[in-house]
Protein backbone atom coordinates (compact mmCIF):
# COMPACT_ATOMS: atom_id res chain seq x y z
CA UNK A 1 0.00 0.00 0.00
CA UNK A 2 1.14 3.54 -0.69
CA UNK A 3 2.18 5.72 2.22
CA UNK A 4 -0.44 8.18 3.41
CA UNK A 5 -0.38 11.47 5.26
CA UNK A 6 -3.89 12.88 5.19
CA UNK A 7 -4.10 14.40 8.64
CA UNK A 8 -6.00 17.66 8.40
CA UNK A 9 -7.30 16.97 4.89
CA UNK A 10 -10.14 19.19 3.69
CA UNK A 11 -12.94 16.65 3.11
CA UNK A 12 -15.20 19.13 1.33
CA UNK A 13 -12.41 20.03 -1.10
CA UNK A 14 -11.64 16.36 -1.66
CA UNK A 15 -15.28 15.62 -2.49
CA UNK A 16 -15.49 18.64 -4.81
CA UNK A 17 -12.61 17.27 -6.92
CA UNK A 18 -14.37 13.97 -7.61
CA UNK A 19 -15.88 13.18 -10.98
CA UNK A 20 -18.74 11.19 -9.42
CA UNK A 21 -21.00 11.71 -6.41
CA UNK A 22 -19.16 10.94 -3.16
CA UNK A 23 -20.90 9.95 0.09
CA UNK A 24 -19.18 11.92 2.84
CA UNK A 25 -19.96 9.29 5.49
CA UNK A 26 -18.24 6.58 3.46
CA UNK A 27 -15.09 8.71 3.49
CA UNK A 28 -15.18 9.66 7.15
CA UNK A 29 -17.07 6.99 9.10
CA UNK A 30 -15.23 4.59 11.42
CA UNK A 31 -15.52 3.07 14.89
CA UNK A 32 -17.78 0.39 16.31
CA UNK A 33 -20.50 -1.04 14.12
CA UNK A 34 -24.17 -0.99 15.06
CA UNK A 35 -27.65 -0.31 13.80
CA UNK A 36 -27.32 3.48 13.91
CA UNK A 37 -23.53 3.63 13.81
CA UNK A 38 -21.41 5.36 11.18
CA UNK A 39 -18.61 2.91 11.95
CA UNK A 40 -18.19 1.81 8.34
CA UNK A 41 -14.57 0.80 9.04
CA UNK A 42 -13.04 -0.10 12.39
CA UNK A 43 -9.44 1.17 12.30
CA UNK A 44 -9.64 4.56 10.61
CA UNK A 45 -11.77 6.46 8.07
CA UNK A 46 -11.37 5.59 4.41
CA UNK A 47 -9.93 8.97 3.43
CA UNK A 48 -6.87 8.27 5.58
CA UNK A 49 -5.99 5.40 3.23
CA UNK A 50 -5.57 7.87 0.37
CA UNK A 51 -2.11 9.07 -0.56
CA UNK A 52 -1.26 12.76 -0.92
CA UNK A 53 -3.06 14.31 -3.93
CA UNK A 54 -5.08 11.13 -4.46
CA UNK A 55 -8.77 11.75 -5.26
CA UNK A 56 -11.53 9.12 -4.92
CA UNK A 57 -13.48 9.88 -8.10
CA UNK A 58 -15.94 7.03 -7.59
CA UNK A 59 -16.76 5.56 -4.18
CA UNK A 60 -19.24 2.81 -3.33
CA UNK A 61 -19.89 0.29 -0.58
CA UNK A 62 -21.67 -2.93 0.24
CA UNK A 63 -23.25 -3.77 3.59
CA UNK A 64 -23.60 -7.47 2.75
CA UNK A 65 -20.78 -8.71 0.53
CA UNK A 66 -17.04 -8.31 0.85
CA UNK A 67 -14.91 -8.21 -2.32
CA UNK A 68 -13.90 -11.60 -3.68
CA UNK A 69 -10.50 -12.63 -5.01
CA UNK A 70 -10.69 -15.67 -7.29
CA UNK A 71 -14.13 -16.37 -5.85
CA UNK A 72 -13.01 -16.21 -2.20
CA UNK A 73 -14.65 -13.43 -0.10
CA UNK A 74 -12.33 -11.24 1.97
CA UNK A 75 -14.78 -11.76 4.84
CA UNK A 76 -17.62 -14.25 5.20
CA UNK A 77 -19.71 -11.65 7.03
CA UNK A 78 -19.40 -7.88 7.39
CA UNK A 79 -21.05 -7.82 10.80
CA UNK A 80 -22.48 -4.32 10.46
CA UNK A 81 -19.35 -2.84 8.84
CA UNK A 82 -18.89 -1.86 5.18
CA UNK A 83 -16.82 -3.05 2.25
CA UNK A 84 -15.78 0.20 0.57
CA UNK A 85 -14.25 0.49 -2.91
CA UNK A 86 -12.82 3.58 -4.61
CA UNK A 87 -11.62 4.25 -8.14
CA UNK A 88 -9.07 7.03 -7.66
CA UNK A 89 -6.77 8.88 -10.01
CA UNK A 90 -4.00 6.43 -8.99
CA UNK A 91 -5.55 2.99 -8.41
CA UNK A 92 -8.50 0.93 -7.27
CA UNK A 93 -8.47 0.99 -3.48
CA UNK A 94 -10.65 -1.05 -1.12
CA UNK A 95 -11.19 -1.60 2.60
CA UNK A 96 -13.32 -4.19 4.37
CA UNK A 97 -14.34 -3.27 7.92
CA UNK A 98 -14.39 -5.78 10.76
CA UNK A 99 -14.20 -5.96 14.55
CA UNK A 100 -10.75 -7.55 14.28
CA UNK A 101 -9.44 -4.75 12.08
CA UNK A 102 -9.86 -3.61 8.51
CA UNK A 103 -8.67 -5.56 5.49
CA UNK A 104 -7.27 -3.24 2.81
CA UNK A 105 -5.93 -3.74 -0.68
CA UNK A 106 -5.20 -2.01 -3.96
CA UNK A 107 -4.88 -2.67 -7.68
CA UNK A 108 -2.63 -0.42 -9.74
CA UNK A 109 -4.09 0.51 -13.12
CA UNK A 110 -1.13 -0.93 -15.03
CA UNK A 111 -1.87 -4.33 -13.45
CA UNK A 112 -5.34 -4.57 -15.00
CA UNK A 113 -5.87 -6.82 -18.05
CA UNK A 114 -9.68 -6.68 -18.18
CA UNK A 115 -12.46 -4.82 -16.38
CA UNK A 116 -16.23 -4.78 -16.77
CA UNK A 117 -19.53 -4.38 -14.94
CA UNK A 118 -21.40 -7.64 -14.38
CA UNK A 119 -24.81 -8.48 -12.94
CA UNK A 120 -24.87 -10.58 -9.77
CA UNK A 121 -27.75 -11.95 -7.72
CA UNK A 122 -31.06 -13.36 -8.90
CA UNK A 123 -32.67 -12.59 -12.23
CA UNK A 124 -35.29 -10.39 -10.59
CA UNK A 125 -32.92 -8.69 -8.11
CA UNK A 126 -29.62 -8.46 -9.97
CA UNK A 127 -27.15 -5.76 -8.97
CA UNK A 128 -23.99 -4.51 -10.69
CA UNK A 129 -20.55 -5.60 -9.52
CA UNK A 130 -17.19 -4.35 -10.72
CA UNK A 131 -15.10 -7.13 -12.27
CA UNK A 132 -11.32 -6.61 -12.46
CA UNK A 133 -8.90 -9.15 -13.88
CA UNK A 134 -5.12 -9.00 -13.51
CA UNK A 135 -2.54 -11.49 -14.76
CA UNK A 136 -2.89 -13.61 -11.62
CA UNK A 137 -6.27 -12.86 -10.04
CA UNK A 138 -9.92 -12.00 -10.56
CA UNK A 139 -11.55 -9.43 -8.26
CA UNK A 140 -15.23 -8.63 -7.77
CA UNK A 141 -16.37 -5.51 -5.93
CA UNK A 142 -19.98 -5.16 -4.82
CA UNK A 143 -22.28 -2.23 -4.07
CA UNK A 144 -21.74 -0.09 -7.18
CA UNK A 145 -24.46 2.46 -7.88
CA UNK A 146 -26.60 1.36 -10.84
CA UNK A 147 -26.75 4.92 -12.18
CA UNK A 148 -22.96 5.35 -12.01
CA UNK A 149 -21.84 1.98 -13.34
CA UNK A 150 -21.07 3.05 -16.92
CA UNK A 151 -19.32 6.25 -15.82
CA UNK A 152 -17.30 4.25 -13.28
CA UNK A 153 -16.24 1.72 -15.90
CA UNK A 154 -15.27 4.41 -18.42
CA UNK A 155 -13.30 6.25 -15.74
CA UNK A 156 -11.26 3.13 -14.92
CA UNK A 157 -10.62 2.44 -18.60
CA UNK A 158 -9.57 6.06 -19.07
CA UNK A 159 -7.02 5.75 -16.25
CA UNK A 160 -5.60 2.54 -17.73
CA UNK A 161 -5.31 4.15 -21.18
CA UNK A 162 -3.58 7.17 -19.61
CA UNK A 163 -1.03 4.88 -17.93
CA UNK A 164 -0.20 3.27 -21.28
CA UNK A 165 0.06 6.72 -22.91
CA UNK A 166 2.44 7.91 -20.18
CA UNK A 167 4.61 4.85 -20.75
CA UNK A 168 4.52 5.53 -24.50
CA UNK A 169 5.80 9.08 -23.97
CA UNK A 170 8.56 7.85 -21.67
CA UNK A 171 9.80 5.33 -24.23
CA UNK A 172 9.61 7.97 -26.98
CA UNK A 173 11.80 10.27 -24.86
CA UNK A 174 14.25 7.42 -24.18
CA UNK A 175 14.37 6.63 -27.91
CA UNK A 176 15.04 10.28 -28.78
CA UNK A 177 17.91 10.34 -26.29
CA UNK A 178 19.32 7.08 -27.71
CA UNK A 179 19.18 8.42 -31.29
CA UNK A 180 20.98 11.60 -30.18
CA UNK A 181 23.64 9.45 -28.48
CA UNK A 182 24.04 7.30 -31.58
CA UNK A 183 22.88 4.17 -29.73
CA UNK A 184 20.61 2.95 -32.51
CA UNK A 185 20.08 -0.52 -31.06
CA UNK A 186 18.67 0.90 -27.83
CA UNK A 187 16.64 3.41 -29.84
CA UNK A 188 15.07 0.60 -31.87
CA UNK A 189 14.16 -1.30 -28.68
CA UNK A 190 12.59 1.81 -27.15
CA UNK A 191 10.57 2.53 -30.31
CA UNK A 192 9.28 -1.06 -30.37
CA UNK A 193 8.26 -0.77 -26.71
CA UNK A 194 6.62 2.60 -27.38
CA UNK A 195 4.57 1.01 -30.16
CA UNK A 196 3.48 -1.81 -27.82
CA UNK A 197 2.39 0.67 -25.14
CA UNK A 198 0.62 2.81 -27.72
CA UNK A 199 -1.22 -0.28 -28.95
CA UNK A 200 -2.34 -0.99 -25.39
CA UNK A 201 -3.59 2.57 -24.97
CA UNK A 202 -5.49 2.40 -28.26
CA UNK A 203 -7.21 -0.85 -27.29
CA UNK A 204 -8.45 0.64 -24.01
CA UNK A 205 -9.54 3.88 -25.73
CA UNK A 206 -11.69 1.87 -28.14
CA UNK A 207 -13.69 0.63 -25.14
CA UNK A 208 -14.40 4.15 -23.89
CA UNK A 209 -17.53 5.86 -25.18
CA UNK A 210 -15.83 9.24 -25.55
CA UNK A 211 -13.44 9.88 -28.44
CA UNK A 212 -9.78 10.61 -27.81
CA UNK A 213 -7.23 12.08 -30.22
CA UNK A 214 -4.08 9.96 -30.28
CA UNK A 215 -2.79 11.14 -33.68
CA UNK A 216 -0.08 13.33 -32.14
CA UNK A 217 1.37 10.44 -30.13
CA UNK A 218 1.26 8.12 -33.15
CA UNK A 219 2.96 10.78 -35.31
CA UNK A 220 5.77 11.13 -32.74
CA UNK A 221 6.50 7.41 -32.93
CA UNK A 222 6.50 7.45 -36.77
CA UNK A 223 8.77 10.50 -36.82
CA UNK A 224 11.19 8.80 -34.45
CA UNK A 225 11.18 5.64 -36.54
CA UNK A 226 12.03 7.80 -39.57
CA UNK A 227 14.93 9.43 -37.71
CA UNK A 228 16.18 6.02 -36.66
CA UNK A 229 16.05 4.74 -40.24
CA UNK A 230 17.90 7.83 -41.48
CA UNK A 231 20.52 7.46 -38.75
CA UNK A 232 21.03 3.83 -39.67
CA UNK A 233 21.48 4.82 -43.33
CA UNK A 234 24.07 7.47 -42.41
CA UNK A 235 25.94 5.02 -40.20
CA UNK A 236 25.98 2.44 -42.99
CA UNK A 237 27.28 4.99 -45.53
CA UNK A 238 29.97 6.19 -43.12
CA UNK A 239 31.08 2.61 -42.47
CA UNK A 240 31.33 1.86 -46.22
CA UNK A 241 33.22 5.08 -46.89
CA UNK A 242 35.62 4.42 -44.01
CA UNK A 243 36.41 0.92 -45.31
CA UNK A 244 37.03 2.21 -48.87
CA UNK A 245 39.29 5.00 -47.63
CA UNK A 246 41.22 2.51 -45.49
CA UNK A 247 41.74 0.42 -48.65
CA UNK A 248 43.11 3.56 -50.30
CA UNK A 249 45.48 4.15 -47.38
CA UNK A 250 46.76 0.60 -47.68
CA UNK A 251 47.30 0.97 -51.43
CA UNK A 252 49.12 4.27 -50.89
CA UNK A 253 51.47 2.65 -48.36
CA UNK A 254 52.21 -0.09 -50.91
CA UNK A 255 53.08 2.52 -53.53
CA UNK A 256 50.02 1.85 -55.71
CA UNK A 257 49.10 5.47 -56.32
CA UNK A 258 46.47 4.76 -58.97
CA UNK A 259 44.64 2.25 -56.77
CA UNK A 260 44.86 4.63 -53.81
CA UNK A 261 43.47 7.51 -55.86
CA UNK A 262 40.60 5.38 -57.16
CA UNK A 263 39.72 4.26 -53.61
CA UNK A 264 39.76 7.81 -52.27
CA UNK A 265 37.48 9.01 -55.09
CA UNK A 266 35.08 6.12 -54.48
CA UNK A 267 35.04 6.85 -50.75
CA UNK A 268 34.32 10.54 -51.22
CA UNK A 269 31.57 9.64 -53.74
CA UNK A 270 29.83 7.64 -50.97
CA UNK A 271 29.77 10.75 -48.82
CA UNK A 272 28.54 13.05 -51.56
Amino acid sequence: MKSTDNSGVDIDHLISQAEGQIDRQLLTGYGESGLFSTGHLSDRPFYELLSVNEVPHYLFASTKRAPTIDGQPQRDSLGGYRAITAATNDRILYAVGGSDGDITGEIEYDEIDETDMIDVGSLLRSKPALLVETTDQEYRFYGANVADQHSLLNFIREQIASVYESKTRKHIADAQEAVSDGDLSRAADQIDTARECFGGASEWRELITQDADQQELDAEIDSLAGRLSASRTVQSVLKDAQEIIEDGDAAFKNGDINEASASYKKGYTCLD
